[in-house]
C-alpha cells in the first residue's frame, strides 16, 4: 500500500508556511490589494526565513524541494492572500525555463544569487492572438538554436520566428538582473 503521510520535513515546511500566512500575509493582504502596492516587504521576509526559490536545486545552494512541497507551501500561503502567494512565486515561473534548458555555467552564474541575497526573477509572455494564454500561442521558436543564444545574463535580447528583424514578432526573450530595474510597473 501507498504511503500518502507527509513527512516530518514536509509537515514543518507546512507549518512554517501557515504561521508566516498567518501573522505576516493576511494582515496586510487587504492594504496591498487597496493600494495595488507591491508587497516587497513581505517577500523579503518570506525569502529570510526560506520560502522563496524552494526548488532551486541544492547542487547550486538551493532547497530542491519538490512540486508536492512546494505545493503544501503554497496552499498555505495562497490561504492567506493569492495575490502576495503568486508573487512569492514568481521566481519559480521565471528560472524554471533555465532549469530545465540552460547550460551547467548558466545555472552556476544565475542560481546562487537567487540564494544568497533577495532577487526578483520575471517571467512575461504575450502573443497577438493569445495575450498572456499561454495554451493559445501560435509561435513555437526552434528550441536548440535559442537556447544556444540565451548565454549572457547581463543583458541579452534574442528574436526568433520568419519575420523581419525590424518587427516584434515571434519569440522575443530579454533576461536582466533585478539590480538594474529600478521600477517594476
Amino acid at each position: 500500500m501507498i504511503n500518502f503521510s507527509l513527512s516530518e520535513e514536509q509537515l514543518e515546511f507546512q507549518a512554517l508556511a501557515r504561521d508566516f500566512a498567518v501573522n505576516e500575509i493576511k494582515p496586510k493582504a487587504a492594504h496591498y490589494d487597496e493600494a495595488g502596492e507591491f508587497p516587497e516587504e513581505i517577500l523579503r521576509k518570506a525569502f529570510e526565513i526560506g520560502l522563496m526559490n524552494i526548488h532551486l536545486p541544492d547542487e547550486y545552494g538551493g532547497l530542491g524541494l519538490s512540486g508536492v512541497d512546494g505545493s503544501l507551501i503554497s496552499e498555505e500561503i495562497g490561504a492567506a492572500c493569492t495575490g502576495i502567494g503568486t508573487a512569492m512565486e514568481a521566481n519559480t515561473l521565471a528560472l524554471a525555463p533555465l532549469m530545465y534548458g540552460a547550460s551547467e555555467e548558466m545555472k552556476k552564474r544565475v542560481f546562487p544569487q537567487f540564494v544568497e541575497e533577495f532577487t526578483l526573477a520575471c517571467y512575461c509572455v504575450t502573443e497577438p492572438n493569445a495575450g498572456s494564454d499561454t495554451t493559445s500561442i501560435e509561435t513555437f521558436p526552434p528550441v536548440l538554436p535559442l537556447l544556444k543564444r540565451v548565454t549572457n545574463i547581463s543583458s541579452m535580447a534574442t528574436r526568433c520566428g520568419s519575420h523581419p528583424p525590424d518587427r516584434l514578432t515571434g519569440c522575443s526573450c530579454w533576461q536582466l538582473p533585478t539590480r538594474h530595474v529600478a521600477h517594476v510597473a
